[in-house]
């Protein structure tokens, strides 16, 4: 969703209103309300993310995607990452 995002041009890539409670957000992804919770709090605690109600925001983009083991080649995007 960042990079979809930052693709078109959005003002404030780094941030995104998601309004999901994380009993939702763990349907979606297939994971415990607890485990989303845990993750969520250690990303906040880590400084990688920040949340306030249903806004998230990254706060250290590099950082987060070495967390998650995330490589963004799969999307095959001409631009980097949002800032």
């Amino acid at each position: 969703m960042f990079y979809a995002h930052a693709g078109v041009g959005a003002r404030d890539a780094g941030r995104v209103e998601l309004p999901l409670t994380q009993i939702e957000l763990g349907d979606a992804t297939g994971l415990s309300s607890v485990h989303v919770n845990r993750t969520m709090k250690e990303l906040r605690r880590q400084g990688l993310i920040e949340t306030n109600g249903g806004i998230h925001g990254i706060l250290d983009w590099e950082m987060l995607q070495e967390a998650g083991d995330f490589d963004p080649s799969y999307l095959h995007l001409r631009r980097q990452a949002p800032t």
